[in-house]
């Protein structure tokens, strides 16, 4: 940052040559600045065009005065327009005549026109310092003088007369050299921006993560400043139940299409897990939903869950999961469709839908399996979200995509992994 702010503290503050013109002078100032929206990037130009009121149709008798780059660590558009105008007030000095200035800019019109007024310039003000020195500029002047609003950046074509073709005409020309004043520096600079732009995306990267993680600190204690609500029985899913009882699981074995996209290690835990849930289960079935059986899986296993970053990974081992940012349900999503695969690989049917779980956290539509699981374990899910976010989560809520990874807790059943093909 220091290396770019004195780049353009160095630039040299231009010193006019004085006009030597007789009769009325038309002169077009513009600015332009690269990147406007980002305060720590832009930077920005000016021109001065001289025209001719006779060339209504092309450029004969115009005259390019002055265009350059803005010097001073202060960058933006609206400073470019004020420094155009005072470079062409410098250029003025000497001259007899009248002088008309044409801008596009709102702001350095009205405020041009109330320093003709009298008005006196505030030190402290936006651009107090080449305001202060336009000042100056009239306070000498030996010429009358005036300024005018151009539309900025009009189609000729559209001028409904001969004036407004005119002032659209200059006012594109002016435009242009100012843009091209942009670029028109040396091959330093440019290698000076390419490190600079890299810079401000590295630094604004760690930032977000670090605010994300502050926020996430934020919401934790405000959680822990509010009382946890009441749990409330779960309501009846208006989802009707499968007439067919539960057939239990087959064998369980590792499907090796399966393993080729997940990964050995990731299959067979998550098998692991829903079979020594459901093998021997004597529960009576329900509607579980894809984030009962995610917050179940990383509270048994510790483990959480395979992550899709351009292609399937282990969440275990990527680095600082718990900031990259991804939400509760793109997590679950990704756990969801690694287990349905699983299970598609080694030939097991599940009764699926949309509806309501058998929860009392999860009080909205949602993807749901028909198991026998084990009630005990449902609530402790239901009691781990409530814990988390202290709300339950309906349709609207978006509080269930803040919940946390969770860690492994001991009023869950340990899962044994299978060394079946090992």
């Amino acid at each position: 940052m220091i290396e770019w702010n004195s780049y353009f503290s160095q630039l040299h503050v231009r010193e006019g040559d004085q006009l030597k013109r007789s009769g009325a002078l038309h002169i077009f100032t513009d600015g332009s600045c690269h990147n406007q929206q980002n305060q720590l990037l832009r930077f920005a130009s000016w021109a001065v065009i001289l025209a001719s009121p006779d060339s209504l149709h092309d450029y004969h008798g115009s005259e390019v005065l002055a265009r350059g780059p803005l010097p001073g660590l202060l960058q933006s558009a609206v400073r470019a327009e004020i420094y155009a105008v005072l470079c062409a007030l410098q250029m003025v000095a000497e001259h007899k005549g009248a002088v008309t200035l044409w801008t596009d800019c709102d702001a350095v019109v009205k405020k041009f026109r109330r320093l003709l007024a009298g008005h006196e310039v505030s030190p402290n003000s936006a651009h107090g310092d080449l305001w202060q020195a336009i000042s100056a500029c009239l306070a000498v002047r030996t010429y009358s003088i005036e300024i005018t609003k151009v539309a900025a950046h009009q189609d000729v074509t559209h001028a409904a007369t001969a004036l407004e073709e005119w002032c659209f005409r200059y006012n594109h020309l002016a435009d242009k050299h100012a843009v091209q004043a942009n670029y028109d520096r040396p091959p330093e600079f440019w290698e000076l921006f390419e490190r600079h732009r890299d810079a401000v995306a590295f630094t604004a990267h760690f930032n977000q993560l670090i605010w994300n993680v502050v926020l996430a600190v934020s919401q934790a204690v405000v959680r822990e400043e509010q009382p946890l609500q009441v749990l409330v029985e779960p309501q009846e899913s208006a989802l009707p139940l499968p007439v067919t009882n539960w057939r239990g699981l087959p064998p369980l074995s590792i499907p090796s299409k399966a393993v080729r996209w997940y990964g050995d290690r990731m299959v067979r835990l998550l098998l692991s897990w829903f079979w020594q849930s459901l093998d021997s289960s004597t529960h009576r079935v329900c509607w579980v939903s894809h984030f009962q059986l995610y917050v179940d899986y990383m509270c048994s296993t510790g483990h959480p869950g395979p992550v899709h970053v351009s292609q399937w990974r282990d969440g275990e081992e990527v680095t600082h999961l718990s900031l990259m940012g991804y939400s509760f349900r793109q997590r679950a999503r990704w756990f969801t469709k690694m287990l349905k695969e699983s299970l598609k690989h080694l030939g097991v049917s599940l009764h699926m839908g949309y509806g309501r779980p058998s929860s009392q956290a999860v009080q909205m539509h949602t993807g749901v399996l028909a198991l026998p699981w084990d009630p005990l374990r449902l609530r402790l899910a239901d009691k781990w979200m409530m814990t988390c976010s202290n709300q339950t989560f309906k349709r609207q809520t978006r509080a269930i995509d803040s919940l946390p990874i969770a860690e492994r807790r001991t009023d869950f059943p340990e899962v044994y992994v299978s060394s079946l093909g090992l």
